[in-house]
C-alpha cells in the first residue's frame, strides 16, 4: 500500500497550488497600482521618489513572477525528483508570500498591509527550515535533527499568540521570546548543512550546498542593507533612501529562487568557485577602501583645521589618489589571502606555475627540464600517473 503523500499524490498537488498561486498573482496586480502608483501619486509631488516607488513595486512584482516562473520550470524537468519537487513547491509559496503580492491582496481587501501578511510570512519558516535541513538529498542529516521539525511547527503556530505590533518588531518578551528561538532554530539548520558539506556529500552535492548558501548569504545581506534607512537611520517612509532600501528589499529576494534553481538543476556548478571568490574579494576591497577613504578625509580635514586652512576639494583630491594607488596592490594582497585562506589547492598550483616559470628561464638542460615538467603536472593536475615522451630528433 502507497503512503499518502507519495510522489504521484504529490506531483497531482503541484496543478491546483500552482494554479492558486498564478490566481493569486494575476489578482495582485490590482493593489500593486493601488499601493505603488495610485497612493504615492496622491501624497507625494517629488517625481524622483514617485520613480523610485513605481521601481520598488516592479521589483516585487519581477521577484513574484520570476519565482512562479522557476517553480514552473523545475516541475516541468524534474518533477520526478523529491528534491527539485518540494523546492518548486518552495518557490510557488515564495512567489506569492515572500515578494509581495500577498501584502498587495491584503491591502486591495481591507486596505491596509501588515494584519494577514506578516503571519502568514511567519508560517513560511516551515518550508524555509525544511528545505535548510533536507537540500540537497531531501532526508534530514543528521538524522537526530528530526526533532527540529515539531518544534517549528510550535514556533510557526505561536505566531497566533503575538499581535501585529510584536511580529513587526522586538518590543516584548514574548516577540524577543519568538525571534530567538527562530534564530537558534536557523543557526542549527544552517549548521546542519555545515556538517552534511563536511561529512556526507559529494564533491556536486557540496558545489550544489555553495551556491544556495552563496544565494541565502546575499539575500540576508540584501535585507540587511535594506533595513539600515528604517531602524537605524530613522528615515520616513516617502524619503528617497528608504525608497532605495525597498528596492534592495524586493531584488535581495530575487537572488535565493535563482540561485536554488541553478543548485537543483545542476547547471555551471563549478563556476560558483569562481563567484564566491571574486565576492569575498572586492567586498573586502570596498570595505577597506572606504575605511581608508572616511579615514584620510577625517585626518587631512583635521590637518588642515590645524594649519588654519579649509581646503575640503583639496583634501577629496588626495584620498581620492590615495585610493588609486592602494587599489591594486590591495586588491592583489587581498586575493592572495583569501586564495590561501578558503582556496588552498588553487593558490599551491599557482606558486608551483610560478616557480616552474621561473626554473625555465634559467634551465638549458633538457633531462632536468623533463623532470620539472613532470613533477609541476604532479603537482598542480594531480594525475594518477606522469609520463612524458620527447621525441628523437636526427641529425640530418
Amino acid at each position: 500500500m502507497k503512503r499518502f503523500w507519495s510522489t504521484d499524490t504529490a506531483i497531482l498537488s503541484w496543478y491546483p497550488v500552482a494554479g492558486l498561486v498564478g490566481l493569486g498573482i494575476l489578482a495582485s496586480l490590482p493593489g500593486y497600482f493601488g499601493w505603488f502608483v495610485l497612493k504615492p501619486a496622491s501624497e507625494v509631488n517629488d517625481r524622483v521618489i514617485l520613480l523610485l516607488i513605481g521601481a520598488s513595486g516592479a521589483a516585487s512584482l519581477l521577484t513574484a513572477l520570476t519565482s512562479l516562473a522557476l517553480a514552473v520550470f523545475l516541475f516541468l524537468r524534474k518533477r520526478f525528483d523529491r528534491m527539485a519537487l518540494f523546492v518548486s513547491f518552495f518557490l510557488l509559496g515564495y512567489g506569492l508570500i515572500m515578494s509581495g503580492p500577498l501584502e498587495m491582496l491584503e491591502y486591495l481587501l481591507f486596505g491596509n498591509i501588515g494584519m494577514l501578511s506578516i503571519r502568514v510570512q511567519m508560517f513560511f519558516v516551515i518550508p524555509l527550515f525544511i528545505l535548510l535541513l533536507t537540500f540537497p538529498t531531501a532526508t534530514i542529516q543528521p538524522a537526530r535533527l528530526r526533532w527540529l521539525i515539531p518544534l517549528i511547527l510550535v514556533i510557526a503556530f505561536y505566531t497566533v499568540l503575538l499581535s501585529t505590533k510584536e511580529l513587526d518588531s522586538i518590543t516584548t518578551l514574548r516577540s524577543r521570546f519568538f525571534y530567538s528561538i527562530l534564530g537558534l532554530l536557523f543557526l542549527t539548520s544552517f549548521g546542519s548543512q555545515i556538517y552534511r558539506y563536511v561529512r556526507i556529500s559529494s564533491p556536486v552535492q557540496r558545489q550544489q550546498t555553495k551556491l544556495v548558501v552563496y544565494g541565502i548569504g546575499i539575500w540576508m545581506f540584501f535585507m540587511l542593507l535594506s533595513s539600515i534607512p528604517y531602524y537605524y537611520l530613522k528615515f520616513s517612509g516617502t524619503g528617497p533612501t528608504s525608497q532605495a532600501g525597498g528596492i534592495l528589499w524586493w531584488t535581495g529576494l530575487l537572488v535565493l529562487p535563482v540561485s536554488l534553481t541553478l543548485a537543483v538543476v545542476r547547471s555551471h556548478l563549478w563556476d560558483i568557485d569562481v563567484v564566491i571568490r571574486r565576492t569575498l574579494v572586492y567586498s573586502l576591497i570596498t570595505a577597506s577602501l572606504s575605511g581608508v577613504y572616511f579615514g584620510s578625509v577625517i585626518v587631512l580635514q583635521a590637518l588642515f583645521s590645524l594649519l588654519g586652512s579649509q581646503r575640503s576639494p583639496v583634501v577629496i583630491v588626495i584620498s581620492t589618489l590615495i585610493i588609486a594607488a592602494l587599489f591594486t596592490p590591495l586588491r592583489r594582497r587581498i586575493q592572495s589571502l583569501i586564495d590561501r585562506r578558503f582556496y588552498r589547492q588553487r593558490y599551491d598550483a599557482q606558486q608551483t606555475l610560478q616557480a616552474f616559470s621561473v626554473a625555465l628561464k634559467n634551465e638549458i638542460d633538457l633531462e632536468q627540464m623533463a623532470g620539472l615538467l613532470v613533477d609541476v603536472v604532479g603537482k598542480t593536475v594531480e594525475p594518477e600517473s606522469v609520463s612524458l615522451w620527447i621525441r628523437e630528433v636526427k641529425k640530418a
